[in-house]
């Protein structure tokens, strides 16, 4: 889909946000979710502890600061399965 209009695509994405959102609240009631957190990767089982998968390293907090505040980037997204 591609859309000229900014207001269009600021609703497109308000709503995806949202789809997200609720998909990721539904699946952490029923099942485990993977979810990054204060440069961390973290595993947690519905009603469970987070668990601490992988610490990440490397990011570089000025690059972050310089490449949001340019542009819009659009991030892919690939399905994980427990």
């Amino acid at each position: 889909m591609k859309t000229n209009n900014i207001d269009e695509e600021s609703d497109i994405v308000a709503k995806a946000a949202s789809v997200l959102r609720e998909n990721f609240i539904e699946a952490s009631r029923n099942g485990t979710v993977l979810y990054a957190k204060n440069d961390a990767i973290w595993r947690q089982e519905a009603n469970g502890e987070p668990i601490l998968i992988k610490q990440l390293y490397g990011r570089i907090p000025e690059l972050a600061k310089k490449l949001s505040s340019e542009k819009t980037y659009k991030i892919g997204l690939t399905h994980y399965y427990l």
